[in-house]
């Protein structure tokens, strides 16, 4: 599965989706986060659809616009789902060798955070994983921005 993901991942966007890989380029000129990205990006890679499509993304903005930064995919295992959630961790990792990109996994125990805090789940992992990513950030130089998938 692995061996052809980056073939796959740069094919995705010559026949399946053209025009997605012109709207989110469009939608990165107009915010002006191009010249953020080109700084170095961390990418907060869950192995969902979602952080796949933008990891894929960016390695094809790279290629497309010759550009030359870091990216470094960046995943953090909740310690709430149990073998899914390592699942999640491994696959990231595989995908992420496989695309010759920097990896980084960082487990916390959110739901005890969630109770030390008295927090929700949703808001204690949101709350533990942007600090992971800023903590992240400041250590390493030749990053300069976060870059995260949502659905909306």
């Amino acid at each position: 599965m692995f061996c052809q993901i980056k073939e796959k991942c740069h094919k995705l966007f010559d026949t399946v989706a053209p025009e997605i890989y012109n709207r989110v380029l469009n939608t990165l000129r107009e915010r002006k986060m191009a010249e953020k990205i080109c700084g170095g990006a961390m990418i907060g890679l869950s192995g969902g659809a979602d952080s796949v499509f933008l990891l894929c993304f960016l390695l094809e903005y790279k290629k497309r616009e010759k550009k030359s930064f870091p990216i470094v995919a960046c995943h953090v295992n909740h310690i709430i789902r149990g073998d899914e959630a390592v699942r999640d961790e491994e696959f990231s990792q595989k995908l992420a060798e496989a695309l010759g990109v920097d990896f980084v996994s960082v487990r916390r125990d959110v739901p005890a955070y969630a109770k030390k805090n008295g927090c929700g789940l949703e808001e204690a992992a949101r709350d533990v994983r942007y600090s992971v990513f800023r903590e992240l950030l400041s250590s390493r130089e030749d990053i300069s921005s976060i870059a995260l998938a949502h659905n909306a």
